[in-house]
């Protein structure tokens, strides 16, 4: 008879790591005139004059034409010189202590894929959900495919990823991130885990802070 399995959901960006992927790619690519149109979809964001979507398809437009694989380079680059550097000690530890207990780990994310791929790739996580790039014959659009894997996102994400596999152990599986907009996600399991800080609400959804700096 198969047990229940637990999950370990990590989210990326200000969790695993101490840095925000797309704000980390943005300051690599703003040379030249690329800096100029960055900066404006910058200032557009700040007097919310332009929603997450738009402003986060506003800087993919610096990729659109390139071919998947130049994409790819662009992430591993990034993640050698800017995201690796900066992923946390206590998280990295929590993942080999969760993998060491059975638990089936799973990156929920509002990160892109060629940005967070990098990670996945080094630590051999297969069940990767995440914000995708629009692809069209071999080559990027410039805009996003899908939903952008915020809030609600990520547990409805989840569950249609699981599909109907075997049972999961929801009270036994652990759920991780660093912002309280990410409550639905933590409420999917029965150990609540927010990262870098706390909440006022935190005790009365049995969410537990935890420090990984």
């Amino acid at each position: 008879m198969n047990h229940p399995q637990k999950l370990a959901l990590f989210d990326f960006d200000g969790t695993v790591c101490s840095g925000n992927t797309l704000h980390l790619f943005i300051a690599r690519q703003a040379r030249g005139a690329e800096a100029l149109r960055l900066g404006l979809w910058a200032v557009r964001r700040k007097l919310r004059l332009a929603g997450t979507r738009a402003f986060k398809e506003g800087v993919l437009r610096g990729l659109r034409g390139l071919t998947e694989a130049e994409v790819a380079e662009r992430g591993r680059e990034l993640y050698a010189a800017q995201v690796r550097p900066r992923l946390r000690p206590g998280a990295l530890r929590e993942l080999a202590e969760v993998r060491a207990t059975g638990h089936r780990v799973m990156v929920v994310t509002g990160a892109f894929d060629f940005l967070i791929q990098p990670f996945c790739d080094e630590f051999a996580i297969a069940d990767c959900l995440c914000c995708r790039l629009e692809r069209s014959a071999g080559r990027v659009t410039g805009r996003i495919a899908g939903g952008e894997m915020l809030g609600p996102d990520k547990p409805d994400a989840v569950r249609a990823h699981l599909g109907l596999e075997s049972a999961i152990d929801w009270a036994g599986s652990r759920a991780y991130t660093d912002d309280w907009r990410d409550l639905p996600f933590l409420e999917m399991v029965g150990n609540r885990y927010l990262v870098g800080g706390t909440h006022p609400e935190a005790a009365a959804h049995r969410v537990v802070p935890l420090d990984w700096s």
